[in-house]
């Protein structure tokens, strides 16, 4: 039982570093998108590299609007519900990045703040515009 318990404490940790690693994967690839424009960096333009970038806050941003919970979170918590954790107590790991991804406050604030964002994505997209040939 010990075990099983263990292995739900081991997802719950996964889905935290998956939710942390999506939102470092929006957030940094817009300096690095404008940085790359300047430099010359041809991955900057791919297609599906801007296309994915692009998606993933599209997400965010539709859940927020929707009211939908992020099924990460979602999952996460019942797999430390199931692991018999409370208030993300488990590993250091698992602590650290639910203190990164987690703040109390407003859900409206979050909204805006996730489509400021979006909206300056959308705009890389037309700055910065990507190739699909050379």
């Amino acid at each position: 039982m010990e075990k099983v318990l263990m292995s739900y404490g081991l997802i719950a940790d996964l889905l935290v570093s998956v939710h942390l690693v999506w939102v470092l994967v929006i957030v940094l690839m817009v300096p690095l998108i404008i940085i790359g424009k300047f430099k010359g960096w041809n991955w900057v333009r791919k297609p599906w590299i801007r296309i994915t970038h692009v998606t993933m806050i599209l997400i965010v941003v539709g859940e927020s609007w929707l009211s939908i919970p992020c099924p990460l979170t979602v999952w996460e918590k019942k797999a430390q519900k199931l692991a018999g954790l409370e208030n993300y107590e488990g590993s250091f790991i698992g602590n650290l990045f639910q203190n990164l991804l987690y703040y109390s406050l407003p859900s409206w604030l979050f909204t805006a703040a996730y489509t400021c964002f979006g909206l300056l994505i959308i705009a890389l997209f037309l700055w910065i515009p990507i190739r699909t040939k050379k």
